[in-house]
């Protein structure tokens, strides 16, 4: 069997391309449901690992309890930054596409959500930074590292929004 005897090759769609064409054609109301569901389960899953560190063998009284407040706490951050760049995103998204059908020049939603998101980041992770030597004192050398994280991750989206290339 030679080489122009081989198969036609037929490429498939990936998962992705398939997901992303399903939730372009969904209604507004499905996406809304679909972000409002993911921040639900942002919201137990932190809930869970709370309950997960919580009354160990060996921990205080005091201690008790302490995780789970935790685990809610931060669930109920992730949950709203879930429920405000889905919703967000979702909505101008739409109003997006509704504007390059009409021929109107289209919204640069992933340059708006970059940039809150990323300036987000920044806010979140520099005043760690700024206090390092602290952090660093107490034996906490992995806050600094996470927000240094931040830092860089706020800077590379920020920085990716206004100098991406545009399909040409």
């Amino acid at each position: 069997m030679g080489l122009m005897d081989a198969p036609e090759y037929k490429s498939r769609p990936s998962i992705f391309f398939k997901l992303r064409m399903f939730w372009l054609k969904g209604e507004l109301w499905q996406q809304l449901i679909v972000v409002l569901s993911l921040a639900i389960f942002t919201q137990l899953l932190g809930y869970g690992c709370g309950r997960a560190i919580d009354c160990k063998p060996g921990q205080q009284d005091g201690q008790c309890g302490l995780g789970t407040s935790m685990g809610l706490l931060v669930g109920f951050f992730a949950a709203c930054g879930i429920v405000v760049f889905g919703v967000a995103g979702t909505v101008l998204k739409k109003i997006s596409a509704k504007r390059e059908k009409t021929g109107r020049r289209p919204i640069a939603v992933g340059k708006i959500l970059g940039v809150g998101l990323g300036l987000i980041l920044f806010y979140v992770g520099s005043p760690t930074l700024f206090q390092y030597r602290a952090y660093l004192a107490a034996g906490n050398s992995s806050a600094v590292v996470l927000s240094a994280v931040e830092v860089v991750a706020g800077c590379w989206l920020i920085l990716r929004a206004f100098f991406k290339r545009s399909l040409s």
